[in-house]
């Protein structure tokens, strides 16, 4: 389209005018207009007619119908004689409209998508760490049961096994006492394995021994 002219649709024309006709009432009335006439439905019982005009910038200025129209998407009412009272609204403003509506679809569709990845950035860092937490977690505790010391209470509670058990149990009681056991322990097999450990004492010796001094 030309910019030194404006489009409007034309509504409430005459029916039983031709294009002509109204190609020379018009092109009189605004002056350098051009006129088409749109096809109507051979079945159809409108009363009206409705075409396109293309009228120069010019005219429209001294026409305030004109100018009104052209933001008025429902149209503005001008009387055009001997044609009557007519409807102009400008043509592009449907297309306008469905531009608009589009952008803004895009617009909130851009917005949802930014808002779902920074939801899904977010649960990915919580993932990360948590799986962190959990590789530093395993890693103490395998360090815990190959020096057979365990310090977390929890896997205390969960061992089961007589290896596990005994670990904690050595932990557990101070070297003092486990080096007295050992020498306990070897006295017993040493007294064991002597020839005296076979002869038993007589009984009065057993009374005498237990006797109360």
């Amino acid at each position: 389209m030309n910019v030194d002219e404006h489009t409007y649709l034309v509504s409430r024309l005459p029916k039983r005018k031709s294009e002509d006709h109204l190609q020379l009432i018009l092109g009189k009335r605004l002056l350098g207009s051009l006129f088409s006439l749109s096809a109507s439905r051979p079945k159809s019982r409108a009363k009206f007619a409705t075409g396109t005009i293309t009228i120069p910038k010019t005219t429209v200025q001294a026409h305030p119908e004109l100018i009104e129209a052209l933001n008025k998407p429902n149209g503005v009412e001008m009387i055009i004689p001997p044609l009557g009272k007519l409807y102009f609204r400008p043509k592009n403003v449907q297309n306008q409209s469905d531009h608009s509506d589009l952008q803004n679809q895009i617009q909130q569709m851009q917005n949802q998508i930014h808002q779902m990845e920074l939801y899904h950035r977010s649960e990915i860092r919580r993932l990360e760490k948590a799986i962190l937490e959990l590789g530093h977690g395993f890693n103490k505790i395998s360090s815990d049961l190959s020096t057979g010391i365990v310090t977390d209470p929890n896997v205390q509670q969960n061992m089961t096994t007589p290896q596990q058990q005994y670990a904690v149990n050595n932990a557990a009681f101070p070297s003092n006492y486990q080096q007295q056991y050992v020498c306990q322990r070897d006295h017993s097999r040493s007294y064991s394995n002597s020839p005296y450990a076979s002869k038993q004492l007589p009984p009065t010796a057993i009374t005498q021994q237990s006797a109360p001094v």
